[in-house]
């Protein structure tokens, strides 16, 4: 789900880490899931009874954030004269290597040799009891890793040294405990076609034929060094700028001395992603909130309550700190602005408009979320940065 969650990574709130308390593993979520699915009906039975909370920004007395005398609760420090330290991932011969190897070089088929263990191979099959196809038992390009044991026990040893192009029977047997009772013990016959065998390769074994055979646009190494040393650098140069924003970010917040925290925004906060939480969990998971969380995340209501608040609370102190500097620098977001830029997201992260945007992830999280982008770059400009560890830039290229 791509919606709220975006929108509020965006404002640079502090990242709720409900894993931090304890989580539980795949196999655990899988057993609980028909627990989920009774859960899930009875909170749909009642969820017509529940009343509809009255957001905080509706209410009478709310004095929104940029309205606020930000000299009341927080004083800054002197940002103009802040150093930081960020790390600065070096550019190696062996990062590029890695990425070439993770994000360029493909498999590429192979049909001029036998299958043997151990090998990738696509398959085309139709399983059939009595003469009768049975349900989920015929596919069209499926990849099997052979020696895998993903299906049943002479499956993939029957392929073995069959030829890309040949049909093969397989006379097979189901287990007699498999989940399937129709299945269960049940005699079949597998109507398999190989169409290839998919082989692979890493940078430094390549060669030019390989290349060829992988379908990408290169067509020598020294291609792929040099488009994969730019894309690497790229990288390397956008997480050191995440890692000075971070920084900066993180030692205004050490720096800067509060009085108080407005408690209602920071409620405002918590009813913002707890909005996003609840939606998440019946719009993908099916459940209601407190089944996500104590199932999902293996912690009681009260302690990711407990996070909640103060996640929220560092994140007004934050608001508070771009506020403060806004105002400071001359900085401005006018309505004008926020209607413009939700306009143009609104349909980008699945909204019918921007109002419902606005309304759905809180005005004053969008509108942080846009001062905030302004304010980090006057900030990137103002404070002084130490890289940690900063390494030369290896130049070396392929050979």
């Amino acid at each position: 789900m791509k919606k709220k969650l975006v929108m509020m990574c965006m404002a640079g709130v502090v990242a709720i880490s409900l894993c931090a308390c304890g989580g539980k593993n795949k196999t655990e979520d899988a057993a609980n899931t028909n627990e989920t699915t009774v859960q899930t009906q009875e909170v749909a039975e009642g969820a017509e009874t529940q009343e509809t909370e009255v957001k905080v920004s509706e209410r009478p007395d709310y004095v929104a954030l940029e309205d606020l005398e930000t000299d009341d609760y927080v004083t800054l420090p002197d940002y103009a004269s802040m150093t930081v330290q960020a790390e600065k991932p070096e550019v190696t011969d062996e990062a590029i290597e890695k990425y070439i190897n993770r994000n360029i070089l493909t498999s590429y088929s192979v049909t001029d040799r036998a299958v043997t263990e151990g090998d990738a191979v696509t398959i085309d099959y139709v399983g059939k009891k009595d003469d009768v196809a049975f349900e989920g038992g015929t596919d069209e390009g499926y990849v099997l890793n052979i020696g895998s044991h993903t299906f049943i026990d002479g499956f993939e040893e029957g392929l073995i040294g069959v030829m890309p192009g040949e049909t093969v029977d397989l006379n097979l047997t189901f287990p007699a405990d498999y989940f399937k009772e129709e299945l269960a013990g049940a005699d079949v016959v597998f109507t398999v076609t190989v169409q290839d065998i998919q082989e692979s390769t890493d940078y430094a074994n390549v060669t030019k034929e390989q290349l060829a055979l992988m379908g990408i646009e290169y067509t020598s190494k020294e291609d792929i060094w040099e488009d994969a040393k730019k894309s690497v650098e790229e990288n390397a140069q956008a997480t050191y700028e995440a890692n000075i924003q971070n920084a900066i970010l993180e030692k205004l917040l050490t720096d800067s001395k509060f009085t108080s925290v407005p408690e209602y925004l920071v409620e405002e906060e918590v009813q913002n992603y707890n909005t996003y939480m609840e939606t998440l969990a019946m719009g993908v998971y099916g459940c209601d909130l407190e089944t996500f969380i104590t199932n999902g995340y293996g912690m009681t209501m009260e302690e990711y309550n407990e996070q909640m608040m103060q996640i929220c609370q560092d994140t007004i102190k934050q608001y508070l700190i771009m506020e403060a500097i806004a105002r400071a620098e001359g900085i401005e977001v006018t309505e004008d602005m926020i209607k413009e830029n939700a306009e143009k997201e609104a349909v980008e992260y699945g909204y019918e408009s921007a109002d419902a945007m606005i309304d759905e992830v809180g005005k004053t999280t969008y509108r942080m979320y846009i001062l905030q982008g302004m304010v980090i770059d006057k900030l990137m400009d103002l404070v002084k940065v130490e890289p940690i560890a900063e390494a030369a830039t290896e130049t070396t290229t392929a050979e």
